[in-house]
C-alpha cells in the first residue's frame, strides 16, 4: 500500500511517496516553491487511487469553505 502526501499551489498539485528515503528533502524543496501541504497523507492499493481520494477530498474541502464563506458574509454583519 502506497502512502502519499499531497502538495498544491496556485495552479498544480504534485506528491510524494512518504516512505521515499528522499521525502524530507523533496518537501523542503516543494514548500520553497510556495507548494503547501494539501490534507493529510493518503493511503491507497495505487498511486491513481490516491490522486482520485486527494481530488475528492479537495473538492470537498471547497465545498466546505465556499458554504463557509456564504454563511459568514451573510452574516457578518449582526
Amino acid at each position: 500500500m502506497k502512502e502519499l502526501q499531497f502538495f498544491t499551489n496556485d495552479k498544480a498539485f504534485t506528491y510524494i511517496d512518504v516512505s521515499s528515503p528522499t521525502f524530507e528533502e523533496e518537501k523542503k524543496q516543494l514548500l520553497m516553491q510556495d507548494f503547501v501541504v494539501s490534507g493529510d497523507r493518503i493511503r491507497a492499493d495505487t498511486i491513481d487511487s490516491a490522486i482520485d481520494k486527494h481530488k475528492n477530498s479537495s473538492g470537498d474541502r471547497m465545498k466546505e469553505y465556499a458554504v463557509f464563506s456564504l454563511v459568514a458574509g451573510l452574516f457578518g454583519g449582526i
